[in-house]
């Protein structure tokens, strides 16, 4: 369903998720990692598509390494974020601890990505967050002024950390948000972040895929959404739209978040994916809809961590 309006325009942008150029990653993945002849082509394609950004991390296996690679090759040079890894440390630390490793850690990706900037760096683990506090925000603060990123921020789970998150300074915060969950809405999350001017960018937007699955797939190890799942699809069908549009579309254009973090490992889903930029907003009443449907989805179902899949 394409919006025919030519001065409307999409108010997300989409950036390629670059874990599955590393790893195998995501329910729905059938295929493992991406070999790397084709991962080096597939970020060809994403560059001469107009994507402008790509999100990476040293936990996503050679992510890092392969787009430095094509970037060295000559690729269009592309905005990128990437993640402190998990500190490991067991009691908080202070900033002059804390410094030396998040330099570290940050030059380490730098050196692998073939850049001597990055524009976007996330603490990974939001629990580094919640145990170091102020003094790792300053630490990456740091690196800011050093030249080394340009905005700091993290990457969060939960609505605990997402608070923490507006109250310590940050810059730019990635939250896992699909169509099925209201957490954040319950805490004006997105509204607040908008007044504050943080950046904030939405992952799994599909559930780590479990949107785009049949049900049948999904009840054997994941059976509380089964009736969630059921509602989402009658509405996608009622909208008359794909499961994969009424996902995307309805946090494309939701008021408060900047990018749109999708995984992509092919030219077929890059192709649907910026098909799906152009796609027509929902109508109010259509929203409405979707926001009262799942206004009581259990967290059993929303968060990957909980789930007991063989």
């Amino acid at each position: 369903m394409l919006r025919s309006e030519r001065s409307w325009m999409p108010k997300a942008e989409l950036v390629l998720g670059a874990a599955q150029l590393g790893m195998a990653y995501g329910v729905a993945n059938r295929r493992g990692k991406m070999p790397r002849e084709e991962a080096l082509e597939f970020l060809a394609a994403v560059s001469a598509s107009g994507v402008n950004w790509i999100d990476t991390s040293p936990a996503y296996g050679e992510s890092e390494a392969l787009i430095g690679e094509f970037l060295r090759l000559g690729g269009r040079a592309l905005k990128l974020v990437t993640k402190l890894p998990a500190l490991g440390l067991s009691s908080p630390a202070t900033f002059a601890e804390l410094l030396p490793r998040v330099r570290e850690a940050l030059e380490g990706s730098l050196q692998r990505l073939g850049r001597t900037f990055v524009d976007d760096y996330l603490i990974h683990a939001e629990g580094d967050l919640g145990l170091h506090g102020e003094a790792l925000v300053e630490a990456l603060l740091r690196c800011r002024d050093e030249g080394l990123c340009g905005r700091c921020g993290v990457s969060i789970y939960t609505q605990t950390m997402a608070e923490r998150a507006l109250a310590l300074g940050l810059e730019a915060v990635q939250v896992p948000c699909n169509v099925l969950d209201r957490r954040l809405d319950d805490i004006d999350f997105f509204a607040r972040s908008k007044e504050q001017g943080f950046k904030v960018s939405v992952r799994s937007l599909y559930l780590q895929g479990v949107l785009l699955l049949p049900v049948a797939d999904i009840v054997s190890w994941l059976p509380g959404a089964k009736p969630h799942l059921l509602r989402f699809h009658q509405l996608a069908e009622q909208s008359g739209r794909t499961a994969a549009e009424l996902a995307f579309v309805y946090l494309r254009d939701k008021v408060g978040v900047d990018n749109l973090v999708v995984g992509m490992e092919s030219e077929n889903q890059l192709s649907e994916n910026l098909g799906l930029m152009k796609a027509e907003a929902l109508s109010s009443e259509q929203r409405c809809a979707v926001e009262n449907a799942f206004a009581q989805v259990p967290e059993a179902v929303l968060n990957p961590s909980l789930w007991r899949r063989a």
